[in-house]
């Protein structure tokens, strides 16, 4: 049966994100206090505006440049907020091409600083077998499922599932996940993150809410890292001059399996079609539970061999991103202007807006600068990789046909 690629966006926000279910929750509260005193009844600080009318939209093709075959829900939860909404429940055993996942948030024990820090945020896509709601199936996680990882996966003490309970949690019950842009927005350190990026099948490597450097960089290492044990090459990459850090990275990579990078959106606003996933299917494997159960069936290897999903697209510029955090801003003002309109709190909302708003904004900006620096500082994989090539290259030289093997 001859092949087709289909465009799938594995990584979208709706209205569901907003809340308790978002990591800035508190912090908007925090905001709104200092503005109003006592936050207005119904002024809930959104970091999204999807709904469910946008996706059909993004399906039909009206809102996107590239068309859209597939997409994956995927709204942030919280150990405050972990349930699925109705609507998007609805939605989902309405439409197939929907698949209703979520994006978890995660915590790791840093030995290093001796504490829980934030760690990359997981997303989940479900394990193939049709969910129900309200005698209709859709594709995705149900309630249940978000109730029991949170129970097993949330340690004393940590306020968040940690985040290798959630993988192991996902390997148990079959449940294909993937890592969400590793290099961006969490405190872990470079080598932390890495020996982490080790254990996931699959990984979120370049994502349009973010910067183009880490999503380069994330790149770069993925390939490094496929590269190293597709070739064997790793242990006469170890008898070459290395650094420390250089030597321990590729010894732990000879140890570990191949990466599947994927491309996500992460649109919280509009483009929604900023990074895609291409994936190369067959004309009776075009729904979302037919790529959900790529990722459970198929090996890594052949995943990447057969070239079967590819990230397509390039993160944001600064630019980019600071307009996406002015599009937010502004669009909430817009839609609660019944309660900012009041010359009265223009004062006091640009002062916590430049103070409190401004320092939040920049500890994240902040936060994705340091890997992705630390990454180009210490490990130079774009000179090991120059050294691999010709490692490659002598192995053809003087084993050719084992190398056509």
């Amino acid at each position: 049966m001859k092949s087709m690629n289909l465009n799938v966006i594995t990584h979208l926000h709706t209205y569901a994100s907003n809340g308790p279910a978002s990591s800035l929750d508190q912090v908007m509260k925090s905001i709104l206090t200092d503005i109003f005193g006592t936050i207005p009844e119904g002024l809930i600080w959104r970091e999204c505006f999807t709904s469910t009318n946008d996706i059909l939209q993004i399906l039909k093709g009206k809102r996107t440049r590239k068309k859209i075959d597939i997409l994956f829900i995927t709204d942030h939860m919280s150990s405050k907020h972990h349930r699925f909404d109705s609507g998007l429940l609805e939605l989902a055993t309405v439409e197939r091409k929907i698949g209703l996942g979520c994006e978890i948030q995660t915590v790791r024990f840093s030995e290093k600083q001796g504490r829980f820090l934030t760690a990359p945020e997981i997303l989940l896509y479900g394990d193939g077998i049709d969910r129900e709601f309200n005698g209709k199936k859709y594709t995705g996680l149900d309630d249940e499922t978000l109730a029991l990882l949170y129970a097993e996966c949330t340690i004393c003490g940590s306020g968040e599932p940690e985040i290798s309970k959630v993988n192991e949690f996902c390997k148990k019950h079959g449940i294909a996940c993937a890592m969400a842009h590793p290099f961006d927005c969490q405190e872990l350190d470079l080598e932390e993150t890495l020996d982490l990026i080790s254990t996931f099948s699959f990984v979120e490597a370049v994502n349009g809410g973010f910067p183009h450097r880490s999503a380069r960089a994330l790149q770069e290492y993925i390939a490094f890292h496929n590269d190293i044990i597709e070739t064997g090459l790793g242990h006469s990459l170890l008898g070459c001059e290395l650094t420390d850090e250089q030597k321990l990275r590729v010894e732990k990579i000879c140890t570990s399996e191949v990466i599947v990078p994927f491309g996500g959106s992460d649109a919280h606003l509009n483009h929604f079609d900023r990074v895609i996933t291409r994936f190369s299917t067959v004309p009776n494997k075009t729904q979302a539970v037919d790529f959900v159960q790529m990722m459970l069936e198929c090996s890594e290897s052949a995943i990447m061999h057969d070239d079967i999903v590819a990230p397509v697209g390039h993160g944001c510029t600064m630019v980019g991103l600071y307009k996406d955090v002015i599009g937010i801003l502004y669009k909430n003002i817009s839609v609660y202007w019944v309660h900012f309109r009041s010359p009265r709190i223009w004062p006091d909302l640009a002062r916590t807006l430049m103070t409190t708003g401004f320092t939040e904004l920049k500890k994240r900006i902040k936060r994705n600068k340091s890997i992705a620096l630390d990454y180009q500082h210490q490990l130079h994989i774009g000179e090991l990789q120059k050294t691999v090539d010709s490692l490659k290259r002598e192995k053809l030289r003087t084993h050719p046909f084992e190398c056509l093997q």
